[in-house]
């Protein structure tokens, strides 16, 4: 049966949206394999940055606390009075002005705060402090290795004692026991021919 020109038409746009069809499906498999491989990712990224930023935060504002507290202390053992007004920060981090006639007097300093890792800088060092006691003795180590022999000494370097001894000869033993009787000789040759003697009657 021969086909028409309008059912050809019909047939290569069949064809056509096919391919799209195939086309479109292909692309948003691919879309969505990469929504879910790639959002758990960035989103644990993105929480990773977060939780950074908000260590780095928290030990700078420390780090603000303990400058604080000795600027506080240094001010209170100084005698000088005065109020002590800290600049706006950003949200969260910002504190009440503090007056330094109203703190607690207080003669011990304040306490490090503890250390949490930063990119900041750290300052000087400070003076040694005292030894601390001393530790359990470790284990004994293993055996070092087997040295090189050593020279060989000279004769003639050596002079012991000379020793003499003359023993004189000990006394005889006991006699011992009768041994076992011995094989029997070897048969001897036979002897001479005797005489003859003749008797009469």
């Amino acid at each position: 049966m021969k086909m028409t020109t309008h059912e050809e038409d019909l047939q290569k746009e069949a064809v056509v949206l096919k391919t799209i069809t195939f086309v479109g499906v292909t692309v948003t498999s691919i879309a969505v394999l990469t929504c879910i491989i790639a959002v758990p990712g960035l989103y644990h990224y993105l929480q990773h940055i977060h939780s950074t930023l908000q260590h780095e935060a928290l030990f700078c504002k420390q780090k603000t606390d303990g400058l604080w507290k000795q600027y506080e202390y240094a001010q209170r053992t100084s005698g000088v009075k005065g109020r002590i007004k800290r600049e706006s920060r950003p949200y969260g981090f910002s504190d009440p002005i503090i007056d330094s006639r109203e703190l607690p007097l207080e003669d011990d300093p304040p306490s490090p705060s503890p250390h949490l890792g930063c990119s900041c800088k750290s300052g000087m060092a400070g003076a040694a402090g005292p030894p601390g006691i001393d530790g359990e003795d470790g284990s004994d180590g293993s055996p070092g290795d087997d040295g090189l022999p050593g020279q060989d000494a000279d004769p003639s370097s050596y002079q012991g004692e000379e020793f003499c001894f003359d023993c004189p000869i000990g006394p005889p033993g006991k006699w011992g026991l009768a041994g076992s009787k011995g094989v029997n000789g070897i048969r001897g040759q036979p002897g001479e021919e005797g005489a003859q003697v003749s008797i009469c009657r």
